[in-house]
């Protein structure tokens, strides 16, 4: 009976390991999936330990991902101020513009124009900037977001594993 019951566990821990072991760098050894309670509880607690640092990097990356969302965001309304000021600027001096009468006068109102220009121009590139910042926050969001998921799931194939390798442990001990 114990026999029967030790492969039953090894056969539960080698398939919890191809189904739930998602790293694609961490594999169990082939003395764990014949059921070897020593190999299964290193490799249990290496599994746990490498989705330990995975759930770290991607929080880690998750919490870049958040910053760079942010700091697009605030290029973004930056962009906008800028492209409003830049708008109404235009506004106020395309109703004084013609009233020139010299040419230092009309160069004065080409420059104001000019500047006027630049700045609804350096609007619109905060804007692609702040864009391309949140784009890539995000993806970097996503990516943290899986690195934790994979992270969580290395882990509890691990535990698994550590909690099988003491069942039969204990099963050999009886």
């Amino acid at each position: 009976m114990r026999a029967c019951f030790r492969l039953l566990f090894a056969l539960l821990t080698g398939y919890l390991l191809v189904t739930c072991g998602s790293s694609r760098e961490w594999q169990a050894s082939e003395a764990a999936l014949a059921g070897n309670p020593l190999a299964m509880l290193e490799d249990g607690l290496d599994a746990v330990r490498q989705g330990e640092a995975l759930v770290d990097r991607g929080e880690d990356r998750i919490a870049d991902g958040r910053r760079m969302v942010g700091e697009g965001n605030e290029l973004i309304r930056e962009g906008n101020d800028l492209i409003i000021v830049s708008r109404r600027d235009y506004q106020a001096a395309s109703r004084t513009a013609g009233t020139a009468s010299t040419p230092e006068q009309v160069d004065r109102e080409g420059e104001r124009l000019r500047n006027i220009s630049r700045r609804w121009e350096d609007g619109i590139t905060g804007i692609e900037r702040g864009n391309r910042l949140v784009e890539t926050g995000n993806e970097r969001i996503g990516r943290g977001q899986s690195e934790v998921r994979e992270g969580q799931a290395l882990m509890e194939s691990g535990r698994s594993l550590i909690r099988n390798a003491e069942q039969i442990g204990n099963e050999i001990n009886e």
